[in-house]
This record gives structure tokens, sequence and C-alpha cells, in this order.
């Protein structure tokens, strides 16, 4: 099941996330900063640094490659998986191995994520470590209690350092929940939250984060880091900043998100409820760890599909665990098959919609190093990555104007903007672009002023 994370298929960087992770590696790997990461030149602290410390070294070896973005969520969904398989062995049964690995590696969300560079892979598996680690150092037949705490401890603070302060606050949600359900559950009593535990959870945050924060603080001001980190974490969940969706809306994304195992999943704690009662402990854990990753996530005023991710797991062992295996088996391979046709047929003209990869590769090899790129009412990050240069972002006909009144005479410059746009605009500015500038359609939608080379006007 590893290996169909691998599969054929090269698809560009998409707008915006994967492009924006990437070109801040770039940047980060040229200009040699590991502690401010930067896109477009500026200052992007929207996420920690780790994602761009793992992307680093693949471009440097690779170089600016899809492929080399994408190791490591390509990594961490591979280690995610040969965990998952290895925990269901343990707790679920002999032979529950293959089809949780099975389950997992077909199961929508997962199989995308695998295939992005951004940073939910990474989430998800120190996610699964922590929770995984609690269980077991908190069952009674756990043997090597003390190192599964520390275990559990460095996984909650390096998913504290992959997203922020999302990972422990989803990681104690869920151990939280499963304090309480195993109150009315009837299952066995476990010291389910220690002071212990949370003391070397905090000590975790503190070595691995507090190092990057100290140095970030010393670099751009403490007062900065607060508001970056009130914004992210208050104002996102609050009142919302890239995608505000209503609080249901994670409850008619679940089943989209998880396919084919959502359908599946009804019957699976249909049997689980009939097979024991009280119910198992495990059983217990992974109805919680789904839930409760789906309630946590729908508190916020953001939501994206993505941060579904973290549930994956414990669809993939409830389904491992309370599905016939027959039934697991012929489920995977048709879903298997179903997204390795997605990705072969799929990828260009996924390419062609989410990326201006097309667009940027036309130009070159243009733009040179002191032209003046401009993206004219768009926000795409795959030009600043595919151009290799940096994008001024224009959002009105008077900025764009005063930019090309006042620039240099000898300086070129290259205009981007969507083709609806460049039809509505009034004769003047047309023709004040069209004065130095050739217009060209390297992909369908957009269009791309480029500099007249010398005698070609002639």
């Amino acid at each position: 099941m590893v290996t169909i994370l691998f599969l054929p298929g090269r698809m560009a960087l998409t707008d915006p996330d994967e492009a924006r992770y990437a070109q801040a590696s770039r940047e980060m790997l040229r200009g040699g900063d590991l502690i401010v990461p930067r896109f477009n030149g500026e200052p992007r602290l929207s996420k920690p640094a780790l994602i761009h410390w793992l992307q680093a070294p693949p471009l440097a070896l690779l170089g600016d490659t899809e492929t080399a973005a994408r190791l490591p969520s390509l990594m961490a969904a591979s280690a995610l998986l040969l965990l998952t398989a290895w925990w269901a062995e343990r707790r679920l049964g002999a032979g529950t191995g293959g089809p949780a690995a099975m389950a997992l590696a077909t199961c929508l969300v997962f199989f995308v994520c695998a295939r992005l560079a951004i940073t939910d892979m990474l989430l998800a598996l120190f996610v699964t470590a922590a929770l995984m680690a609690w269980h077991e150092a908190t069952s009674p037949d756990a043997a090597h209690s003390r190192a599964l705490s520390w275990s559990g401890a460095a996984a909650i603070g390096v998913a504290a350092l992959a997203k922020g302060p999302v990972g422990p606050a989803l990681a104690g949600a869920i151990i939280l929940l499963v304090s309480l359900a195993a109150r009315f559950t009837r299952t066995a009593p476990r010291r389910h939250i220690t002071a212990r535990g949370t003391a070397l959870a905090a000590a975790a945050m503190g070595l691995l984060c507090g190092p990057w924060l100290a140095a970030l603080a010393a670099r751009i001001g403490p007062d900065q880091v607060l508001e970056v980190a009130r914004r992210e974490t208050m104002e996102r969940t609050l009142f919302g900043l890239d995608h505000p969706r209503p609080f249901y809306y994670f409850l008619a994304a679940f089943w989209l998100v998880f396919l084919p195992w959502s359908l599946a999943l009804p019957f699976a704690m249909a049997r689980a409820r009939r097979a024991a009662s009280p119910p198992e402990p495990v059983t217990v854990l992974l109805c919680c760890w789904l839930g409760g990753t789906v309630l946590f996530f729908s508190l916020s005023a953001d939501k994206n599909d993505a941060w579904l991710l973290p549930a994956a797991p414990a669809v993939a062992l409830l389904s491992a665990r309370w599905l016939p295996r027959r039934f697991t088996l012929i489920v995977s391979a048709a879903a298997g098959a179903m997204l390795i046709a997605a990705v072969l047929f799929a990828s260009g003209s996924l390419s062609r919609e989410r990326s201006l990869q097309e667009l940027a590769l036309a130009m070159k090899p243009r733009p040179v190093a002191d032209e003046l790129l401009i993206g004219f009412k768009i926000y795409r990050p795959s030009l600043v990555f595919y151009a290799d240069h940096t994008v001024r972002w224009v959002t009105s006909g008077k900025e764009l104007r005063g930019l090309l009144r006042d620039r240099d005479a000898d300086r070129p410059v290259t205009i981007v903007m969507e083709s609806g746009r460049w039809d509505r605009l009034n004769d003047d500015t047309r023709g004040l672009l069209l004065a130095r500038c050739r217009l060209t359609r390297p992909q369908v939608g957009y269009v791309a002023l480029v500099p007249i080379a010398a005698g070609e006007g002639d």
C-alpha cells in the first residue's frame, strides 16, 4: 500500500498552499535563513518552519520539482501507513494490519493529502503517534510506560512545530473526550490524564518549539510573534480568515472526505455495538478520535476538508476491526483502481485549473532579473514558483497605471491577468499596456502582456 502513493502522474503545484510552501522553502534554501520563512520576498509566518526545513533538502538534491516539494508529505504518509498497520496488529488482532493499511491508503482525504506539499500529513502523523503512544502508556499491560510517555510527548511537540497549537490542542481534546466517554461506557478505569503526562507534553513543546520561537522573536520582535499567534488562533477560530464555513459543514463533508469508507462506517459501528457491552477500550478510543476531530474543527469558523485528515487512521482502524476482511479487501482494490485512474487521467486538467505553471513556463526565458512582473487582480502563488521571480500583486487599475507611469522607462514589465479582466479594461488602459507590451494567451483563462523584444515591432 505504500507504493500506491508514488504513482505516476505529475501534477503542477496547486494554488494557493502548495506553491506558497514550496516557494518559501526555496527562498529559505537560497537565502540561508532558517528562522524566518519568506514567500515572494516577504515573511510568511502563518505556519511554523518545520515543513520548510523538510522541503529544503529535497529541493536542493532534486531541483525545483513537484516531487521534491511533496516528498515530506509522501514520507509522512508512508510512515503513517506503517504505524497504522503495526498498531492494528498489536491492538486489533492478528491479520488486521494489512486491511487497516489498505483502508487508509485508499481513503480519499489521505490519498489526496499524501500527494500535496502541505502541512496536514505531518500533523496527522504526529497526532496519530501521540494518541497511540498515550493509549499504550496508559494500558494495563504497558511494559515501557515511561518511554511511551516520552515518545507521545515528543510527538505532540513535533505536531506543534508542524502546524502550531492545533496539534497539541487536537490531541488533548481527543484524550479528554476518551476520558469522559470511559465514564459513561463503563470501560475499565484507567488513568487517562495525569499531571505527569501533561507536564511531559508541555516540556516537549518547550524543548522542540522554544528555540525556534525565541530566535524568531529576536529577529522580528516578540510583539509580532504574539500578533501572528493571535491571528492564526483566535481570529481564525472565531471569525475565519481564508474559508469561513458554517458549524455543520463537516457533518456534510465527512461523507465525501472519507470515501469510500465513510459509506461503510455505519455498518462497522453497528457490528461494534452488537459485539461488546461495554465497548472495547480501543473502540472507545477510535470513536472519540473520529468524533473528536470532527467536533474540534467544527468549532472553528474556518474550515478546510484537509483538516479532517488526522481522523483518517481512526476510520481505517474501525473498518479493519469491524468489517469483514474480504469486504475490506474488495473495497480497497476497487477504490485503489479508481484513484489510480484519477491520478493518470486528471493530473493534466488539474494542473491547468489549479496552477499557472503553463503560463509561467511559456514566458521563459522571461522574466529577466530586473523585470517587473505584475499579477493584476489575481493572487496565484504558482506564478512566483514557476516564473522563479518576485511578483507584484496589484489590486486596482489606478495602482497599475501608477506603476506603469512611475517605473523606469527602460525596465521591462510583464503583466498577468484573467482573460475576462482584460476584456473589461477600458480603451485607454489597454492602449497604455499595448504601447510597450505584446498580448499572448499561453494558458486558457489568462493573458500575459510581455515586453516587446528589440526589433519585434518593426
